[in-house]
């Protein structure tokens, strides 16, 4: 079994926490877009166990729409010594992350390195979503957890990827991991 410094206990925990418990949102809502994600984004940047990022609204939508129909992906980390697995598991405006491995051999009990918690609390007024992701320094660095995250947004927004995320949920006889990854390579390279 796992053990980490920081619990994955810690990390549920903390992604059950309302937007107002992590900033001071009647505060926030006076600022522009362009000022809540600079202190959004420049908050998070000190945290070593924290990263954000932030959904338009299209995004948003986009995205908790087709979480509904396929609330799983496994994306890829880089390591030295090759690709590791990560299986993303939603559960309504959270999302769940743990190693591929873990979750072969623990299923359903599997411990959480990572947890991602959608905030909804300024689309209507502002037109985006904020996000935060609590995770478990020890297993995924800062840079790390910020390209799972942004994979993760990027895999249910964008509709060629949301393909293959349909096949992993739906018929996952067709889903090819190699051909997920160098799919999902090409958006980072030039």
């Amino acid at each position: 079994m796992a053990t980490y410094a920081v619990s994955s206990v810690d990390i549920v925990q903390s992604s059950r926490r309302a937007l107002n418990d992590i900033v001071k949102l009647d505060m926030m809502m006076q600022e522009n877009s362009g000022r809540i994600i600079e202190v959004w984004m420049q908050y998070h940047s000190t945290k070593k166990d924290a990263a954000a990022s932030v959904l338009s609204r299209p995004e948003y939508d986009t995205l908790t729409f087709r979480i509904k129909k396929c609330p799983i992906v496994i994306l890829p980390v880089h390591r030295p010594e090759g690709y590791q697995a990560f299986l993303v598991k939603f559960d309504e405006l959270r999302a769940f992350v743990t190693t591929l491995e873990e979750y072969k051999e623990k299923g359903e009990n599997a411990e959480p390195v990572l947890a991602w918690s959608l905030h909804p609390d300024m689309l209507e007024e502002k037109g985006m979503a904020l996000a935060r992701a609590d995770f478990v320094a020890s297993c995924l660095t800062k840079d790390e957890a910020n390209k799972l995250i942004a994979d993760l947004t990027y895999c249910y927004v964008d509709s060629k990827m949301f393909k293959e995320v349909m096949k992993l949920n739906q018929n996952p006889t067709e889903f090819d991991w190699n051909d997920f990854v160098q799919k999902l390579g090409q958006r980072h390279t030039p």
